[in-house]
């Protein structure tokens, strides 16, 4: 298993189907209702929450347990979505969600050099063929990305919409039935492989930087660090390897007394060596 996945969440079983096929993923026993995939490496989700903020959140919980990735995978929330101008079977990406119901706004760190077109996202509570100009209107959005960023950062939690209908084409007249929707999701498939490749990298970048140092696990064991003591020396640690890549740790001298000062000395010599070390090199 990879050391950070990349979580999609959808509200219809209509809009999953395109992505399965384009993403190689296979069914996935989960508990309360949801239907679930994964791909052979289990490193990529799809979770189909069902309609509603209720469900969207609901489903972002339930994909993170699945998952098993605290604080390293990124997320993605792929559906259909009005605007009143935009073509139908455009693809973009929210660059600001807005909670039409509580009135909060999030603003997602869109990826460098993003290619597809980008648009706000109002998230509502019903369907409406009344749109706001120039945004992107959906009822799931706002409370997956409320509810992903409990586990992860706003460069790595977005939402990618394809448009099902405009002005010109209502949801009065134009419908959206399951073959419709499939239809429009299939759109969407390239963009949101790219899209998932693209976040890949800063969820694994992010992985790398909380993972445990190499050397926290033989140095808590051989001082026999408490837990309050283990949870400092990793801090200590990443610190190190993120001010002083590839460069040896300073020799800890472990002094000739009870294993627990010797914990305690280690951190200080530790801390000591590193403050040193920025100062020498002129920080």
């Amino acid at each position: 298993m990879s050391a950070a996945t990349v979580n999609l969440v959808v509200a219809m079983g209509c809009e999953a189907a395109p992505l399965l096929r384009g993403l190689a993923l296979k069914s996935l026993p989960v508990e309360g209702g949801f239907r679930a995939w994964c791909d052979d490496a289990r490193e990529t989700f799809l979770l189909q929450a069902g309609i509603g903020r209720v469900n969207a959140a609901a489903g972002v919980v339930t994909l993170q347990a699945l998952s098993g990735h605290p604080a390293c995978s990124a997320w993605l929330n792929v559906g259909i979505a009005g605007h009143a101008e935009e073509e139908v079977g455009r693809v973009l990406v929210a660059e600001s969600v807005h909670e039409e119901a509580g009135g909060r706004v999030r603003y997602p760190a869109l990826p460098a050099g993003l290619a597809l077109g980008t648009a706000p996202l109002l998230t509502v509570d019903r369907p409406s063929s009344e749109y706001r100009p120039g945004f992107l209107h959906d009822m799931e959005g706002a409370a997956f990305m409320a509810t992903a960023l409990r586990y992860s950062s706003t460069e790595l939690v977005h939402c990618l919409k394809v448009v099902s209908d405009n002005r010109a084409q209502p949801l009065s007249t134009a419908g959206l039935s399951k073959t419709r929707v499939e239809s429009l999701l299939e759109l969407a498939v390239e963009d949101v492989v790219s899209m998932v490749a693209e976040l890949r990298v800063p969820a694994e970048q992010r992985a790398s930087r909380l993972a445990p140092p190499a050397e926290w696990q033989k140095l808590s064991e051989e001082y026999a660090c408490s837990v309050t003591q283990a949870a400092l020396l990793r801090r200590l640690l990443q610190r190190w390897n993120a001010l002083f890549p590839g460069r040896e740790l300073p020799e800890v001298k472990q002094p000739a007394s009870a294993r627990g000062t010797a914990a305690g000395e280690l951190l200080r010599q530790l801390e000591a060596g590193l403050d040193e070390m920025w100062q020498r090199d002129g920080q």
